[in-house]
């Protein structure tokens, strides 16, 4: 999408938000950013502000209490929104992340605490976490995981969730902070690393879905995972889940309304008590892509041999990961001092190049 695109649907978003605050309400009817008259499941948690910069949240689970704290510069909701609007130096930075803790991260948080043991040992990123990226940081603290990576595209927020690492006494050499905007995404270290991508809301401006697909897919390890809780937002998420399976990047796509008793339940509950609740807007469905094993890989390589003849030294090359098949030849790779037996089909080895596999 071509800058002055993407500055034109970034004016008419907060020109929205503009007349929010002159109205002193943000329900509109054509924004999906400005469902907020349903603020959170009080039931899976709650939210107290100690002052100005902190947000003490409790996470409900039937055996335990979880807390983790939140760093932010002003938790009053007319002032905070009022920056925001203020500051559009950037007309290209999508600030809704700074607004609240959106629905989705709220369930998407209470999901991973009550499946802990899936994020044991893995390596974990969290896409748009917002000022908050509450469902990374309780993966971080509480989950066991061997690395943890949250991202956004405001470098605002990412300074909040800096602070926050301190305040949930997370050490820096296994959770981490990265600013991460999607169009712009190139990062080398970080393709076909993680093992599960986690995601809340993501789901909602239309000319992001091909870049989003694209980037989940490249960051994943073969066979990684994405875990995406996003309300429908009337045919939007559908439109996202028609994308994905047309890129052919992921080898299942899976979509539950129904996936936790628990908030099954409650979400009953709130539906016959709160008419402001609209379930298109704040009921996350829970999404699963499974990304393909197979794909093509950027790799340096300083050092390659097959069945133990050197073919090359420092050489770059594009290597096809084939987990499922019996190989023909086996290539080690030393990949920055670090060997890695590479599986692969291989018929043709070109000194310098894997060109045919």
């Amino acid at each position: 999408m071509s800058s002055t695109k993407k500055q034109v649907l970034a004016r008419k978003r907060w020109e929205l938000l503009r007349r929010a605050i002159q109205k002193k309400s943000v329900e509109t009817v054509d924004n999906p950013g400005s469902k907020r008259s349903f603020e959170n499941y009080s039931e899976i948690l709650s939210i107290s502000a100690d002052n100005k910069s902190l947000l003490r949240i409790d996470i409900y689970l039937p055996d335990e209490i979880y807390k983790v704290c939140l760093h932010r510069e002003a938790v009053t909701w007319p002032a905070h929104l009022k920056e925001l609007l203020d500051d559009l130096s950037d007309f290209e930075i999508d600030r809704t992340g700074r607004i609240t803790i959106w629905p989705s991260s709220q369930v998407l948080a209470y999901w991973c605490l009550k499946n802990k043991h899936y994020f044991q040992g893995k390596s974990i990123l969290e896409l748009g976490c917002g000022f908050h990226a509450l469902p990374g940081l309780s993966i971080a603290k509480f989950c066991q995981a061997r690395e943890v990576v949250l991202t956004d595209g405001d470098p605002k927020n990412c300074a909040e969730v800096l602070k926050s690492l301190a305040l949930n006494d997370l050490k820096t050499k296994t959770t981490s902070v990265l600013l991460l905007r999607w169009e712009e995404c190139n990062y080398p270290k970080l393709e076909s690393k993680f093992d599960t991508i986690v995601a809340a809301d993501i789901v909602y401006y239309a000319s992001t879905f091909h870049v989003l697909i694209d980037v989940i897919s490249k960051l994943l390890k073969p066979g990684g995972e994405l875990i995406l809780f996003n309300p429908s937002r009337v045919s939007k998420l559908s439109e996202f889940l028609t994308i994905a399976e047309d890129s052919q990047q992921f080898s299942d796509i899976t979509m539950y309304e129904d996936y936790d008793n628990f908030v099954t339940t409650i979400v009953d509950k709130i539906k016959s008590e709160n008419p402001c609740y609209v379930p298109e807007w704040h009921y996350p469905c829970q999404v699963i892509l499974r990304n393909k094993y197979t794909r093509a890989l950027p790799v340096h390589i300083t050092s390659a041999s097959l069945f133990g003849v050197r073919i090359g030294s420092t050489i770059s090359a594009v290597a096809e990961f084939v987990l499922n098949e019996l190989p023909v030849g086996k290539i080690t790779l030393e990949v920055k001092s670090k060997v890695e037996q590479v599986v692969l089909d291989c018929s043709t080895v070109e000194v310098g190049y894997i060109t045919s596999l």
